[in-house]
């Protein structure tokens, strides 16, 4: 960049300068990434919350119990996709949920299950897998800063 008389120290650019500029927007990225990660934690924690739900609710009133309880779900994915803007964060989320709803479909010592191979019981496994699953195929969400209108 010209440096003679005229030029000034405003529009001057130094590697320095561009370095220290580069490092303070990852030091200012840096607690969005935690925070991010937390709430990750706390929507896996929900979706396990969200599955032992759905699990004793899916069978409520017939159609609308399955409805909320895969809805529920689905919410929790969602939710994770805005908040984590990464695929890994929502296959936490789905893991998390997946993994209760397997749990709780297993039988236990005393012969019974919480999800029976019923078709309620299947619709609400396959539903909410399939959920998840295109949840987690729809990728994340990139903020815009255009206004679309």
């Amino acid at each position: 960049m010209y440096s003679g008389a005229g030029a000034s120290a405003e529009h001057s650019i130094t590697p320095a300068s561009g370095t220290a500029s580069a490092a303070a927007r990852r030091a200012r990225a840096r607690p969005r990434r935690t925070a991010r990660w937390v709430i990750v934690g706390l929507l896996a924690i929900a979706a396990v919350a969200v599955a032992v739900a759905g699990a004793f609710m899916h069978r409520w009133a017939s159609p609308v119990g399955l409805i909320l309880a895969v809805g529920a779900g689905t919410g929790v994915c969602v939710l994770a996709r805005h908040a984590a803007r990464s695929r890994v964060g929502i296959g936490v989320v789905a893991g998390a949920w997946l993994t209760a709803v397997l749990l709780l479909a297993q039988p236990r010592p005393a012969g019974d299950v919480v999800i029976a191979g019923d078709p309620a019981g299947l619709v609400f496994l396959l539903g909410g897998a399939s959920a998840v699953a295109v949840t987690l195929g729809m990728g994340v969400r990139v903020p815009s800063s255009v206004n679309v209108r």
